[in-house]
């Protein structure tokens, strides 16, 4: 997407939501302008189509945009910088930055039911001294060095391009065996999401569409788990004879830990009816949401590791940082994509 739409796009969300604020005003310049994301989202497709029309075509829709453009906008007028966020009513009105007037309430008690854009100038660090201009710059630089140094110290595409070739072989060879297209064998954890380290083991899943499921009700009866994709020894069977090694059926577990014989990848492979999926998809979404949220947590992961501590999984470290960044700091780096409202397509979405 060329810079002069984008750029013609965020100068009139600015416009946009100076005119229809819907939060309390006073005469501080601080305090955040509030308008109707779905509002927002609505005008911009009626009043800048073809701006629209061409961000469709690198983005699904508005807020990836949005989320993707480091959640900054320019005002050339007032020669400043607005930070945004895009969070459901509620959490706006139990935001610490209500506590400080600079979220003030709504105008409407109805407003507080809808997503909503909100736009506002953070305040700087207390232990920074220079300009607003020149802080913006520093971090613009400190989070290209962290870019930097993370392609420097991750650099691990050839094992991404082997763990490829090999999920492609199981897949295919799983279809033959077992005679079903639907069935597919899919990366999933840590190496799904790209927050696995060098010695991670690879996880794969094997997804069964959920109308597969609903015909065949013994797929999820466990007395009925001989010889299916649910039986870890026959798992184990079916990997042997594609020419893995050290195959270890873990009933408990519901997979099966296997070797490829060509690098001693060690690999887990059981049934993913959808949940560890969606999680990754999770994962990733929260991934993009900043430049920097991938970077800490792969350094959090190296420092647990090199301090063995090891008691917890990827996942649960995963999730204590993100509620670091969403719940924890007093101006949060992160929304919480879990209040907006979002399709899930697993059958246990209640648990994620």
């Amino acid at each position: 997407m060329d810079t002069e739409t984008a750029t013609a796009i965020m100068e009139f969300i600015i416009e946009f939501t100076k005119a229809n604020n819907l939060a309390e005003s006073d005469s501080k310049s601080t305090t955040a302008l509030v308008v109707h994301f779905d509002a927002l989202n609505h005008r911009l497709k009626i009043d800048m189509q073809k701006e629209y029309i061409k961000m469709l075509r690198n983005y699904d829709e508005l807020f990836d945009f949005l989320m993707t453009k480091g959640r900054h906008i320019y005002d050339k007028k007032l020669n400043t910088k607005w930070t945004y966020r895009i969070m459901p009513g509620k959490k706006y009105s139990q935001d610490n930055r209500c506590k400080k007037n600079l979220f003030l309430p709504l105008k409407q008690k109805r407003f507080y039911r809808f997503n909503l854009f909100v736009l506002y100038h953070e305040p700087l660090p207390l232990k920074y001294y220079g300009t607003e201009e020149e802080y913006y710059t520093l971090t613009e630089k400190l989070t290209k060095d962290i870019e930097v140094c993370l392609e420097k110290n991750t650099s691990i595409e050839k094992k991404y391009r082997h763990i490829n070739h090999l999920a492609d072989y199981i897949n295919t060879e799983f279809q033959d065996f077992f005679d079903d297209p639907k069935i597919t064998v899919e990366i999933i954890g840590s190496t799904h999401t790209k927050l696995d380290l060098d010695d991670s083991d690879l996880n794969l899943g094997i997804r069964i569409s959920p109308s597969e499921i609903k015909k065949d009700a013994s797929l999820c009866d466990t007395q009925n788990w001989g010889n299916t994709l649910y039986d870890p020894h026959y798992l184990a069977q079916c990997l042997r004879k594609m020419g893995m090694k050290a195959t270890l059926p873990i009933p408990s577990a519901k997979r099966t830990q296997f070797t490829e014989p060509k690098t001693g990848l060690q690999c887990f492979i059981g049934v993913d009816d959808g949940l560890v999926f969606e999680r990754d998809t999770m994962i990733i979404k929260y991934l993009k949401l900043d430049k920097r949220v991938k970077p800490l947590i792969i350094a959090i992961l190296k420092l647990s590791r090199s301090c063995y501590m090891s008691a917890l999984s990827t996942y649960s470290y995963v999730l204590m940082t993100l509620h670091f960044l969403m719940n924890v700091l007093e101006n949060p780096v992160i929304l919480n994509l879990q209040n907006l409202p979002v399709e899930c397509n697993s059958t246990d979405c209640f648990l994620t």
